[in-house]
């Protein structure tokens, strides 16, 4: 239990520390990200949902749905994991996280055998995100190589 006073903790998975999120939201969403960043990915996912399904007007939702789908990829629910992320890039189209969810979105998709849609939307990213960062354009690339898409 957190003092009420004290600071919640802030990291690098945030785009916001989760002191400036409204009471009960900062908490629950810190604490989804502090089960991510310990690896527990099923808790994860049981803390984002709940974010999500208490929260889902917060500015922090997109975000939310952002982890959501990482804490399932990595507990191999691509299916799940790719409908995370396709509700991220679809609800919150400018969030800073967008860019990087449509490549995470392809990677569910070669997972799932899917490398034709993979490289649709990877095909996507440029003409959607022109303003992508360095890193998310470089994993893209990866991704393309990986899903054997042309050129």
């Amino acid at each position: 239990q957190l003092n009420p006073g004290s600071a919640l903790p802030e990291g690098s998975l945030g785009t916001l520390p989760a002191s400036q999120l409204p009471g009960e939201a900062g908490a629950l969403f810190a604490e989804a990200k502090a089960r991510l960043i310990r690896f527990d990915y099923a808790g994860a996912e049981e803390a984002f949902r709940a974010f999500i399904d208490q929260f889902g007007k917060d500015p922090q939702a997109g975000e939310a749905y952002f982890w959501l789908g990482e804490a399932l990829h990595q507990q191999q629910a691509y299916a799940d994991s790719g409908a995370a992320y396709t509700t991220m890039i679809r609800s919150y189209p400018d969030d800073v996280r967008a860019p990087d969810a449509l490549v995470r979105l392809a990677r569910a998709m070669r997972f799932l055998g899917e490398t034709e849609k993979a490289c649709t939307a990877l095909d996507t990213l440029p003409k959607r995100y022109p303003g992508a960062t360095k890193v998310v354009c470089d994993l893209a690339a990866v991704e393309r190589t990986r899903s054997g898409c042309s050129n």
